[in-house]
């Protein structure tokens, strides 16, 4: 429901919205995401890997042409395997199985990790195409 406001605030009031979250810089460093094939997949793998900043890429997905339908589409099916592993790790926390939950929160920071290390190195060799 956040994401589905969000969305639809940023179509109805537009870049000075997304402003007041996220820098002029920032935006124009994503608008590579206006076609439509990558931007899709792109959003559906932010969406996908935990931990990455979903609600700030919702606030610019909001400026891109997508239909609201392809990004709820997106964003329930992504948003799935993030909302189990952290539904599932705090009630092993509320049961008092610290291992186990150690053990999932581990496993959800690795695939954070490796989400982040692999964006950053797919924004670094997309700089050094563009200079």
């Amino acid at each position: 429901i956040g994401s589905l406001l969000i969305f639809l605030l940023t179509r109805k009031f537009g870049v000075k919205l997304v402003e007041v979250f996220i820098s002029r810089e920032k935006i124009n460093q994503l608008r590579f995401l206006n076609t439509d094939k990558k931007r899709d997949l792109l959003i559906f793998l932010a969406f996908f890997i935990p931990g990455t900043p979903k609600d700030l890429l919702t606030y610019f997905v909001g400026l891109t042409e997508i239909k609201l339908r392809t990004f709820l589409t997106i964003s329930l099916v992504a948003r799935f395997p993030s909302i189990v592993s952290s539904t599932f790790g705090g009630h092993l926390v509320g049961e008092g199985k610290y291992v186990g939950a150690v053990i999932v929160y581990a496993v959800t920071g690795v695939v954070s990790l490796l989400g982040l290390l692999g964006y950053n190195a797919w924004m670094k060799r997309k700089e050094n195409r563009e200079s």
